[in-house]
């Protein structure tokens, strides 16, 4: 029922050196600036009540203010540059920069098509169950599972790592906030109370938590009994509607670290679509919960 997916194509070799990127220019002509401005203090010093036989000055000093420019029209060319302790490696630098803009595309497709997606789920739950051709029911668990699935493509960048996502949702009857649903996660425990552990917490203060190691947050609390889990860095999205949280998207993976923008911006955006998913399921319940008994009781015959 989604558009066709194109999150797991790899730009062209040529195309991702085409792109021009915003970090190499600014470094240049940070470059270029620095260095005619430095230029142009020394050779035209401001004084006053003083007189300059040479003016403007031309030493050893200006012409050391010429290096930073000359640098700057061969940085495209420089592997490293270095000065003292700090060592700036411009090719990694370059490449980073293409990497981030394939990303940066990436995501954007990702919103496009979870735009059409949400539009196409919410038009099927609108129409009567009869009329369709699968169940409401698994329209709604296909849905939040493709949209997991689209999420994993765009975090999971490493192929050595582990990594998990799961939705977790509060049930009022049971005052839990039970699993509802993984993509390649089976959690040993499936439900927690409001502010316990890191789920718990993440949902009574209503804010993500993004940690580089959870074994040193003081809000986990371990399910194995050796109190070392399969997976370090963890990202918990609340999942909000009218700006109340109504459950908990969880990204785990095997390495230590913090997660980036991206994963981030990706988990904000599986938190909306599968607070989307339930209550546009929810409501299409009701609503045929309340046509259902609105029916008339055929009379016996």
């Amino acid at each position: 029922m989604a558009g066709k997916r194109t999150l797991t194509k790899e730009a062209p070799a040529s195309s991702a050196a085409a792109k021009s990127t915003w970090v190499m220019p600014v470094i240049q002509i940070f470059l270029i600036v620095a260095g005619l401005a430095g230029l142009a203090f020394h050779a035209f010093p401001v004084r006053t009540n003083q007189y300059y036989d040479n003016w403007p000055l031309f030493d050893l000093t200006a012409l050391a203010w010429l290096v930073p420019i000359v640098v700057a029209m061969l940085l495209p060319n420089i592997s490293e540059v270095t000065w003292g302790p700090l060592s700036l490696k411009v090719r990694e630098l370059k490449s980073a920069s293409e990497v981030y803009e394939v990303s940066l595309d990436n995501l954007a497709n990702l919103v496009q098509n979870w735009s059409t997606s949400a539009a196409m789920y919410v038009a099927k739950m609108g129409q009567r169950e009869e009329d369709l051709l699968e169940a409401k029911d698994a329209i709604y668990a296909d849905y939040v599972r493709d949209r997991m699935g689209e999420a994993y493509e765009m975090v999971a960048t490493k192929p050595s790592q582990i990594l998990r996502l799961g939705l977790w949702l509060y049930d009022p009857l049971t005052d839990d906030i039970v699993f509802a649903l993984g993509f390649r996660l089976t959690p040993k425990v499936q439900r927690y109370k409001p502010g316990e552990g890191m789920i718990g917490k993440s949902f009574t203060e209503n804010r993500h938590f993004n940690e580089a190691d959870v074994r040193n947050v003081p809000s986990y609390k371990p399910s194995r009994e050796d109190d070392d889990p399969p997976y370090k860095a963890v990202l918990c999205e609340p999942v909000r509607w009218n700006d109340e949280p109504i459950g908990i998207i969880t990204v785990d993976r095997s390495e230590a670290g913090f997660f980036d923008y991206v994963a981030e911006q990706v988990a904000q955006g599986l938190a909306s679509q599968c607070a989307l998913a339930v209550k546009v399921y929810e409501a299409s319940q009701a609503a045929a919960s309340t046509s259902s008994r609105d029916e008339p009781v055929p009379e016996p015959g």
